[in-house]
């Protein structure tokens, strides 16, 4: 598993094959039930999720882009 570095590490330098994405999380009405979103942080396009079941899939679509660089579909 890899983990963050130490905050005294710097992070590697920026790479065009590197996407950024904010996800968040929050409860649903149920205990066990989650929503969210999945933000790409260079457009700024968002993606809402109805379960944490979407999250995969919905990262996979994303950065399954034919040209890299050019942001979401």
């Amino acid at each position: 598993m890899n983990t963050l570095p130490h905050p005294e590490q710097e992070y590697p330098p920026a790479s065009p094959n590197r996407e950024v994405f904010i996800l968040r999380l929050w409860p649903a009405d149920g205990a066990s039930a989650w929503r969210g979103q999945i933000q790409h942080v260079p457009s700024g396009r968002v993606v809402v999720l109805r379960s944490l079941q979407d999250l995969l899939p919905t990262l996979q679509e994303q950065l399954d882009l034919p040209t890299r660089g050019r942001g979401l579909r």
